[in-house]
């Protein structure tokens, strides 16, 4: 469970960090740990996280992979 906390949490940081350089307007910070997060922006973050995340070699994680990725991510909360 916590690997897919930890992975979030990297993927929140290094999300927040490209938004900020490419100053994109579309595009929201996520703010805050995953338990700490309103409703609304659990909901933002958790559905661009399922899009977005990818493995340190840049390809893709399994779609089964993902699913457990959210399952223990709904484990901690």
């Amino acid at each position: 469970m916590q690997w897919a906390v930890n992975l979030f949490d990297m993927w929140r940081k290094q999300r927040n960090a490209k938004v900020i350089r490419s100053s994109c307007s579309q595009k929201q910070l996520i703010s805050g740990e995953l338990l700490f997060l309103a409703d609304e922006d659990l909901q933002v973050a958790l559905s661009c996280f399922v899009v977005e995340v990818h493995k340190l070699d840049g390809s893709s994680y399994p779609p089964k992979t993902i699913r457990q990725l959210v399952l223990m991510i709904q484990m901690y909360l």
